[in-house]
This record gives structure tokens, sequence and C-alpha cells, in this order.
């Protein structure tokens, strides 16, 4: 440094600076030291005029070349540097003095509103400045780069160091090699994505963006970009992907494809599983609508033709040649896409192979017919003994219906005259896989006694468990009813007598437990509404194997009994208990008690109970549809974008509370009874009732609403639907007790509210739950 470093500043021009509102200095261009600077820049640096020395210029700003500088004035922008103590970017104006060509006079221009604008930008976007000064190697790291790397800016150093320490290894060696190759390209823009490791030893997703800067003789001279934080956004793309994935197995699973069709060039567009479908390849099917038809037998090609080249949705059941297979049937359905003038431009739908359910149909259909015509009585029930089926001679023999029966126990028939030690053999010979055959004393719905030859199997599930029996009784009370009448009628007076006394004994009980039982009765109400729903459930598998049973008789009679025909029964009828089991698994787990409060899925609750209900509401001629609102704003559901909530399916998020899952489930059930109920004395056996079920949360609260289409609750008894034992239905209807316990479960043991309010089409219940009581399942 020169030993002379006094600026040309006389007293006059000091007076005049040191009254200019901006800083201003003077600086020696070989040696960067500052000689002076007025009021303002003492004041900014937070130093004297007295001082002895003054900091170089290269400790206030970056980059900063004496060669850039000419005898003409010109704007410049550059970063504070750390030692400045202050933060951000500054623009000032500097020339070299004609008259002292080896200073530099520079001003500063303090933009306090700019300034703030741009820390306001970096602050809001949520992106970490750096720059890397490429001849001297200075590397700048602002605080938020820092923060996205889990450090505090007193953590990790302005250096190339911290950069290598910070990035993934794997990720390293072609960042590096990305950067320094566009460093030879001034006024190159570029980015990168690549990970880095935070400071907790986790890796995150980042984008660097930058661009390279040329100094004053045109070459690369450093690199400045922001650092911005894409973890999530990547973590949401696999997800997504994997959404994808899993939707393509889903088809590729269920033998079903999706298909668009453009109606003005009539060519198609198909996913992987409708080529596996129609059983041809891509290089093989041209694409349009003439070569599809081509695939469809002749018979059916004017009716495809048609509900192709309209405009109108439409579903039906198509078949196709495949070899060397043979006709297939197809299950296709499609919508229509209009433009924004109403004209239709495409068509999008599914397609499914239901060859298989087809033929299983048909023939399960002749099976259930020949087991409906057998003429011994046939029960079919659980592991436990509970009824599932019975057979019309079941009916004439018995004279029970299949009302009256289906849900209890076989010993409805118990006539009381064969010894205890009898039915625990055969219960432990059936249990034990055998089959049984003997003769008992049944008991019809009458009261008479007839004698019957039993012949009980066990039906296995595919892991050969015993899930239920088959019973085949055949009346043979006019075979024996000669030597057995004596014997007969004392065992029925004998039976009348224990009856009596049982009947006596069990209304001293029932008058001992009766405050007992008011939860209870709760409960009863709801499975027995369940069991409805259940046998509902279970009619079609139960006709199916009532004909499969039948089809037996009638190959026996015929001969045409043999090992493959029994084979083929026997899957079949394996394949309705299989689906029967699914639904009592499902019944099971929803009248099981909750014994204590668990995390679990309000989705899975309302998916549960729709599975439950839905089939039998819909026959009813009630609809019953439920939707989620992912959304998390706690707006109207008719104004949100909503998802219909599938009770199949599995994919939603979670939504959950801490309580008992069953009892909710019980709650649910008893609003859509009630809803049920409204409706049917509305529509008075004509018309269409609809049940709305909606699911929608905020960082408050959880809601589910149940909305519906009845008759509203009368204004006088609002105040009373909740009250035990309050009723409007009819004698024998109603107890009173299905919405006082509602009200228990919800917010007593749940810590939730459950309210109730008139709409312009029905009653709405509402439940709520505070955000609190979530937990993850």
């Amino acid at each position: 440094m020169p030993e002379n470093c006094t600026p040309p500043i006389t007293p006059d021009l000091a007076d005049f600076l040191n009254a200019c509102d901006e800083p201003v200095l003077f600086f020696h261009r070989q040696t960067q030291r500052i000689c002076y600077g007025n009021a303002a820049l003492q004041n900014l640096l937070g130093i004297s005029d007295a001082s002895s020395s003054w900091p170089c210029v290269h400790d206030l700003f970056t980059n900063v070349e004496s060669s850039s500088f000419t005898t003409e004035p010109a704007r410049y922008q550059y970063l504070w540097s750390k030692q400045s103590m202050q933060d951000g970017m500054v623009q000032l104006t500097a020339y070299v003095p004609r008259a002292h060509p080896d200073y530099v006079l520079m001003k500063l221009h303090i933009d306090e509103r700019f300034l703030q604008r741009f820390e306001q930008c970096l602050h809001f976007s949520g992106d970490g400045l750096w720059e890397w000064e490429l001849l001297s190697g200075t590397v700048y790291l602002s605080p938020r780069w820092k923060e996205i790397a889990g450090y505090s800016d007193g953590e990790l150093e302005n250096s190339f160091a911290s950069w290598r320490q910070v990035i993934h290894p794997d990720d390293y060696q072609r960042a590096i090699e990305r950067i320094r190759s566009l460093s030879q390209f001034p006024g190159r823009v570029f980015q990168v994505v690549h990970r880095i490791l935070s400071k907790s030893g986790t890796f995150k997703w980042v984008l660097c963006r930058g661009q390279v800067l040329p100094g004053p003789d045109g070459k690369a001279e450093r690199i400045i970009g922001f650092l911005t934080d894409i973890d999530e956004q990547r973590k949401i793309e696999e997800e997504l992907e994997q959404a994808r994935q899993m939707l393509l197995d889903v088809q590729s699973r269920v033998s079903m494809g999706n298909w668009e069709m453009d109606l003005e060039t009539e060519q198609f567009w198909w996913s992987d599983e409708m080529y596996r479908i129609f059983n041809v390849s891509a290089g093989d099917f041209g694409g349009s609508l003439n070569d599809f038809l081509a695939m469809i037998i002749p018979e059916e090609q004017p009716l495809v033709e048609q509900v192709f080249r309209g405009d109108v949705p439409f579903s039906h059941f198509f078949t196709f040649h495949t070899d060397p297979v043979g006709p297939r049937t197809v299950y296709m359905e499609a919508e229509i896409y209009r433009n924004a003038h109403g004209t239709p431009t495409r068509m999008v739908g599914l397609a499914q192979d239901v060859t298989a359910q087809r033929e299983a149909q048909q023939q399960n259909s002749k099976l259930s017919r020949a087991l409906e015509q057998v003429p011994n009585a046939v029960i079919i029930t659980d592991r436990e003994g509970t009824i599932e089926y019975i057979n019309p001679a079941f009916e004439q023999i018995t004279g029970y219906t299949r009302e009256e029966v289906i849900g209890r126990n076989p010993n409805v028939l118990n006539s009381s005259s064969m010894p205890r030690e009898f039915y625990r053999d055969m219960w432990q010979q059936i249990l034990n896989g055998s089959i049984f055959e003997g003769e008992l004393v049944n008991r019809r719905k009458d009261g008479t006694l007839y004698q019957e030859h039993k012949s009980i199997a066990p039906i296995r599930d595919t892991r050969g468990h015993i899930t239920h029996f088959v019973s085949i009784g055949r009346d043979i009370t006019q075979q024996v009813q000669m030597q057995r009448e004596i014997e007969a009628a004392n065992q029925t007076l004998q039976e009348l007598n224990e009856g009596l006394q049982r009947r006596v004994e069990e209304g001293i009980e029932k008058q001992r437990r009766q405050e007992q039982l008011l939860l209870q009765q709760s409960r009863l109400g709801a499975m027995a509404e369940m069991m409805s729903y259940v046998a509902h459930h279970w009619r079609q598998p139960l006709n199916i194997i009532g004909l499969l049973i039948q089809n037996i008789q009638i190959a026996h009679q015929m001969n045409e009994l043999n090992s493959q025909f029994i084979e083929d029964v026997s899957r079949q009828s394996m394949e309705q208990i299989r689906k029967m089991s699914e639904v009592i698994d499902s019944f099971a787990s929803f009248s099981q008690e909750s014994r204590d409060k668990q995390p679990f899925s309000l989705v899975h609750a309302i998916q549960d109970t729709l599975l439950l209900v839905q089939q039998q509401l819909q026959d009813s001629g009630i609809t019953i549809q439920a939707t989620f609102v992912p959304t998390g704003q706690m707006i109207p559901v008719s104004q949100a974008d909503t998802c219909p909530i599938d009770p199949h399916q599995n994919n939603y998020p979670a939504v959950n509370v801490l309580g008992y899952p069953n009892e909710f489930k019980h709650v649910l059930l008893s609003i859509i009874n009630n809803a049920r109920d409204a409706i049917a004395s509305r529509l008075k056996g004509s018309g269409q009732g609809f049940i709305d079920i909606s699911l929608d949360h905020n960082e408050q609260e959880i809601v589910v609403r149940i909305a519906d289409t009845g008759m509203g609750i009368d204004a006088a008894i609002m105040d009373r639907i909740f009250d035990p034992y309050f009723t409007t239905k009819d004698v024998g209807k109603g107890t009173g007790i299905a919405l006082y316990m509602a009200k228990v479960i919800i917010e007593t043991h749940m810590g939730g509210q459950l309210t109730a309010q008139n709409t312009n089409e029905g009653a709405c219940f509402t439940i709520r739950f505070h955000v609190p009581a979530q937990v993850s399942v």
C-alpha cells in the first residue's frame, strides 16, 4: 500500500459530502483501501471519522474489480460481504476522477424499499441465495440456503467446502460437472435437481437454479443462483406414480381396461389391459371402429355399431371372437364428452372380461333352482350353528318361514326328546370334520313332532377350515309313528312342562336383569337391523346354493352323478359360501363390542356401514351415497371438490379419531335406519329417496353429516328426540333407545357432538369431533 493514501478532499468538499444523505467514499485503486467516507457512510458502517484504519472496499462488497471503473460515471450492483455486517444487495455509482486517476469515488444508493422488497421476495419464495466467485473461489450461502439444509447461519461457513459437505455424495459429481461445464458460457441459465444431506442425517430433494455472469472482459466471472426445497413435490410425484402403478395392477387383476375413441376420426386409444382382454397386440389392431367391429360376433355387430356411433352414454355386454379360447363376453360402458359448443367430441369408457362370471351365473342359476326343488329339508348354518339358508322343503316340513328362522339356531326345531349327549356327540363329530348320519325327533312350528333322518356335512374353505355345515333332513315320521306314538305324547307333555318352567325362570331372570339391558337393547336393535341387511346380502348366494343342491338330487335320479359333477358343484358351492363367509366376517366385525378406545378411520367406518346397508336400501328405492372432501376446507359439500366414498376401495386419505369404531358404526346405522323410516313414511311405497353422508374436515374439526329426504323433524319434538325411550313410531316399531345411545356414544364416550336440524329436503344429523382428538392409525 502506498504510504500516501490521502484522498483529494478539500474542507469545502468534505462539508459538501457530509451534508449528502447517501453514503460516499473514496478508495485507492491499487490497494482498495478506503481513504475517506462521509458522515452517512460512517453511520452506516458504525465507525467514526477519527478512525485510524478504514476497511478495504472488498471487505464491504464482493467481487469489486478496480480495473472495471472508468472516468465515466456508471452504475454497479454488488452484494454486501459478510464482514460488512449488512445483508442483501447494494446499488452504487462510481467513477475515476480525471484529476486523480489513482482514486475511485463511490456513491451508494440505499433504497430501503428495494431492499425490503428483495428480502421479502427471498423470504416468501422460500428460496436460498448462493454465489460463487469463479476466480477467487469465494462462496456465499444465504441464511435461508443453510436453513434448507437444516443449519443455522452460524453453523455453516460460506465456503465451497460447506457446499461439498451438504450435497448428497451420489449427486456431487453430476452436479459439479454440470455447473462447471456451464461456467464456460457467460449468460447461460441452468438448473440442476439433486439431493442434499440435512444436519439430521436425512436427505431431501432440491432444485438448484442459477446464471453465469460475465465480468468486464466478457468471460465468466461468477455464478449466482437460488436453491429451492422440492422435497414435498418429489414425494407427491412418487406417490402419484405409485398410484398409477396400483391402478394398472388393479386393472390387470380384475381384467378391466380403459379406452377412448375420437368421435370424429373413430380412432381408439386402448390401455394395455384392453389388448390383453381382446387377446390382440397393438400391432395387429388397426385402432379404428371398423377394426373393432370386426372382432364382434356378426349378430351383435349392428348393436355395437349403433351404441359406438351414437352420442349417449351406454353400458352393454358384447361377445367377441378370440383364438384359441373361442367366444368371450365383455362388459363395456362409456361416457360422452363434449366441447364448449356442446358437440360430442370423444367417448371414454371401461371394458371388463366377464366371461367367467357370466358362465358361473348361468351355472349357479341352474344349481340354485335344483336346490330349491329338493324334496328334503336343507339347512346351511355357520360354524356356530346360526341358520343362513333353508329351502322350500324345510318350510313345508317344519311350518317355519325363512324370515322366522334365518339368523336363529337349528335348536328352534329341538323337541328336547333327544339326550344332550346326542347333540354333544353330533357336534363333536361334525366339528372334527366327519359326516353325521342319524335319526332325531324335531318339532314343527305348530308344535307337532316329526321323525327326521339327518345328514350333516362340514363345508370347508380353501384352506381346509370348517366354516359352515349343510344339513339334509328327510321326514320319516310315518315310518315310525305307530311304535313311537305313546312315547312321543309323553315326550310332548314333558317338553311342555320343561318349556313352561324355562319360561317362568326366564321371566324371573328377565325381571332381575331388566335395568342392565338398556345399553344392550340399543345394541341388539342395531344387530337386528344388521341381520336384515346380512340376510338381504345372502339372498342370491343362498338361492344359488339351493339350486346346486337341487341339481345334485336331479343328477342322482338321472344317474348322472359322477366325480366331475360333484367337483363342479362343490367348487361352485364353495364360491358362494366364500361370499357368504365374507358377509359373515363383515357382520362379526361390525357387531363386536369395542371395549377400549382406539384410533380408527372415519372413512373406513363409513365404508363398512355402506357395505352393509347399501344394497337393501337401494332395493327399497333409497339411494345412499357418501362423499369425502379432501381439500381440508370446511365448506358445504355441494360447493367443494368432493370424491365419492366407495365401500370397496382402500385408497382414501385417513381421517382418524380416537374412540370406539364399532359403536360409531352403530351410531351411523341408527341414524340411517331413522332416515330410512322417515323416507318410507314420506314416499308411501312410490318414488325415490336419498341419504347423503359427507365427511369434511379442516384444522379445527372433523364433521360427518347424514342428510335425508324424509319428512324432517317436527319442531315441537326437536328438543326431545335424544331423550331415552322417546319415540314417534307405533308401538312395537321403536324403543326410543337408538338416538339416545347414539348421543351418549358420540358425546360421552368419544368427546364429540351430535346434533340434528331440518333442511329444505328433510333432516340432517351432524357429528363433530375436535381435531386434537385426531391420531394416526
